[in-house]
Formats: structure tokens, sequence, C-alpha cells
């Protein structure tokens, strides 16, 4: 069942200073914000709360994670880049996934950062689309939502099941996400709690 329903359009524009007084840094982009949101049936402050966490809370479109080389609002994979920006790939998996040589990947984040925000946040807005339409329906649960960035796969999956059924994959999924003395961060409820902590309620 979905989280509280998407607003109406006053009701947003009232969630967007709201936004707005939480994160003063959103304030450029708060109206492609509001309308990436609508775009996929979900709640602002879901999005706001999900830029706020991945950019480190700096809503920088330059922010990048030295770890993975994501980089952005939303951390980009460089993967991600390449396909969003159109670099053709360099060649094609034998299952159809497209895959680049690392110049191009390297080439693919340097554009995304170098974007302004809200040039970005048209990046965002397409990213989202597509995983509203591999779902089927809206992102209309925050879980959906932050799960099209953290975990797509799992965007279809009960919040409290784990993230994948693959030993393999699970095991890869807590050892990089097990906060210092903490627990696994390896359903989709965790994630959400996570992320949320700290920020805006919708």
């Amino acid at each position: 069942m979905p989280d509280p329903t998407t607003p109406s359009a006053p009701a947003t524009q009232d969630i967007g200073k709201r936004i707005v007084e939480a994160y003063p840094k959103a304030e450029p982009i708060i109206d492609l914000l509001l309308d990436a949101a609508a775009a996929v049936g979900a709640h602002p402050v879901w999005l706001a709360n999900l830029i706020d966490f991945e950019s480190a809370r700096s809503w920088s479109p330059s922010k990048k994670n030295s770890v993975s080389n994501a980089v952005g609002l939303i951390q980009f994979l460089p993967s991600t880049a390449a396909d969003l920006l159109d670099i053709p790939p360099d060649w094609t998996t034998k299952k159809g996934y497209p895959r680049w040589k690392p110049e191009n990947l390297k080439r693919a984040t340097e554009m995304m950062a170098a974007l302004d925000a809200r040039r970005q946040m048209q990046f965002v807005r397409a990213f989202l689309r597509q995983w509203a339409r591999y779902a089927k329906g809206p992102l209309d649960t925050k879980h959906k939502l932050y799960m099209a960035v953290y975990h797509p796969a799992a965007i279809k999956r009960d919040p409290n099941a784990f993230l994948s059924d693959d030993p393999k994959e699970l095991a890869a999924i807590r050892a990089a996400n097990t906060p210092k003395g903490g627990t696994p961060i390896d359903t989709p409820a965790k994630y959400s709690a996570m992320l949320e902590k700290g920020r805006l309620q919708a």
C-alpha cells in the first residue's frame, strides 16, 4: 500500500517551502525537484531526503564518491551517466547490456559532474522515470524511490525482504553496508530508516 498520497498542486507548493526551510541548498532546484517527484508519483520530501543523503548534504552536482566514482545529486554511477548522456557503448554483452571502456566512463563522470544542478536535475528525472517504467507503475512508496537509486533490483521487493536472494550478492551488500557496531543495511526498510534519520518527514 502506498505511503502518503502524492500531494495536490497547492499542497505541493507548501511542501516545497518546507523542503527549502529544511534544506536551504535545495532552493535553486526546488521547482525541478517537485516536477521530478510528480513525474514518478513520489512524495517530494522523499526525493529531497534522497538527494540530501546521496550528496552527503552538499546538494552539489559535482559531489563524487571516492570508492565507487559515483557523482552528483543522486550519485550516478559512471555507467548510468554514460547511458543518460548518450555516450555510445564500446560493446554489448550477450545479454544485451551496454559496456564502456574505462576512459569513456571517466568522461561520462566528468561530463555529469560539470553540469549545474538545474541541468543535472533533468537527468535525475529521466533516471527515475526509467525505473518507474521498470516497476510498471509509480514510485509511490519511499522504498521504491530509494531503491531506484540504491539497489534498483529491489524496487518490487517487500520492504522487509532481503535486497537479494543470491547469498554471494547479499553477503557483498552486507559487507559494504554495515555501519560500525551496527546491523547490516540489507532490506529496503533498513535503508529507508538509515536515510531518513534526522531528516524531514513527509
